[in-house]
């Protein structure tokens, strides 16, 4: 179960890494919208109960937190583009 959690950890830092690479300007927005929105929706959704964990322990309240923000974001465009083609 551990292996399993640091894997799942290692696979939300990727996601992190991007989230503060687009807040530093130094990925294009919309170019890793456009590849990885799906599939950080998608893992920040499978993943909450892993994210909710550690941000849980005393002084990783912060953890994950680009990731979060950029999750959010994405799922709002995702949501108004979902209403546009309506």
């Amino acid at each position: 179960m551990r292996k399993h959690y640091f894997a799942v950890r290692q696979y939300l830092n990727i996601h992190e890494l991007v989230a503060v690479g687009i807040k530093n300007g130094m990925f294009d927005k919309n170019t890793c919208y456009d590849f990885w929105a799906g599939i950080l929706l998608r893992s920040v959704e499978e993943a909450r109960p892993v994210i909710d964990f550690v941000r849980a322990r005393a002084g990783r309240e912060l953890t994950y937190d680009d990731m979060l923000k950029l999750y959010a974001d994405w799922k709002a465009r995702e949501k108004s583009a979902r209403k546009g083609s309506e």
